[in-house]
């Protein structure tokens, strides 16, 4: 008799303990913030040559992040600064300097964003940031 309750105690065991993993794997699945989703980043250059690209958003990601992200993946030239009051100042995509008549515009989903503020807009699954050199 013992050792059938031996048996029998190992088994409530080994189902309580499979019971308690499959809790917390569906607990996991549907509770998990998303990081997989996307927006998409479309730049169109001086020079008629459209980049498009398409990747996760991850967490709070800005607008700037995503930007270089895509430089990165695309190996395209992004040089910025951050001023002391947190203000973006964009100076160079690709070849494409930001200086005189023509400068770099940012919109997200059609409208227009202050590029100067592209550090602190926080981009969603979904989102379309569109940088056009006007």
């Amino acid at each position: 008799m013992g050792k059938i309750n031996k048996i029998l105690r190992n088994s409530l065991i080994t189902v309580v303990a499979v019971l308690v993993l499959g809790a917390v794997f569906f607990y996991l699945k549907f509770n998990m913030p998303e990081t997989n989703a996307e927006a998409q980043l479309v730049i169109n250059f001086e020079n008629g040559e459209r980049k498009q690209f398409e990747g996760p958003v991850i967490g709070d990601m800005t607008i700037l992040e995503a930007l270089h992200a895509s430089s990165r993946g695309d190996d395209f030239e992004l040089r910025y600064s951050i001023q002391k009051d947190g203000v973006v100042v964009l100076a160079k995509i690709g070849d494409a300097i930001n200086f005189g008549n023509q400068s770099w515009h940012f919109y997200l989903n059609g409208e227009s964003v202050n590029t100067g503020d592209i550090n602190k807009i926080k981009i969603k699954t979904g989102d379309l940031i569109e940088v056009k050199y006007e």
